[in-house]
């Protein structure tokens, strides 16, 4: 990784590296974390895909395409502005909406976000796999990407915290707003086998 991205810096002109410092290197860094939370679909929709019925595992394949696809717009449209818009009343932001900026470190960090949101609807649909309509699931990972994660994330990564003075409870509120999402999922929608209940046989 480390051979990785000093290459790719290796390739940069020098005068960007005169006129910029390192952001530079800050950049590439977000870029390839923002990858690696990419790669992290794949893997969702593997283990989805091999835990679920084999007819029903291109359904589940599209489901985390669509997370990245739908998501990704929902999230510039409406997310960013909720999570890190102007928050004047502590609940959301209220302001950047369909977001254009004039720096190219501010879409590097629009990307590491919509990654994030994007993945937060993937662990969502792995509990309810097999048990909602491919229609069904799209108008949840909207109000997933679009409202639930950034109100969440503004809470977390912002008034909460600067009020508590816990920088460090960030990593753990995420941590935790995605498995608690996870269990609501699978808690509100019904059972997949006969008689709604667990699957017959050991777990």
């Amino acid at each position: 990784m480390k051979r990785f991205t000093v290459l790719t810096l290796a390739a940069l002109p020098v005068d960007t590296w005169a006129a910029v410092g390192d952001e530079p290197v800050n950049t590439v860094w977000l870029v390839v974390a923002a990858a690696l939370v990419f790669f992290m679909q794949t893997g969702f929709a593997l283990l989805e895909s091999g835990m679920s019925r084999s007819k029903n595992a291109v359904n589940v394949v599209m489901k985390n395409y669509m997370d990245v696809c739908l998501g990704s717009m929902v999230f510039w449209a409406f997310g960013f502005g909720i999570m890190f818009g102007l928050n004047q009343t502590g609940f959301f932001g209220a302001s950047h909406w369909l977001p254009q900026f004039n720096d190219e470190w501010s879409y590097t960090f629009l990307l590491f976000q919509i990654m994030f949101a994007a993945t937060a609807t993937t662990i969502a649909s792995g509990a309810m796999a097999e048990r909602t309509r491919y229609s069904g699931y799209l108008v949840g990972a909207i109000i997933i990407t679009g409202f639930i994660y950034p109100v969440f994330g503004s809470w977390g990564l912002g008034w909460f915290l600067r009020r508590q003075g816990l920088a460090v409870g960030a990593g753990l509120c995420g941590f935790c707003r995605f498995h608690r999402r996870a269990l609501g999922g699978g808690l509100v929608c019904p059972g997949r086998h006969h008689g709604g209940g667990p699957p017959p046989g050991p777990l």
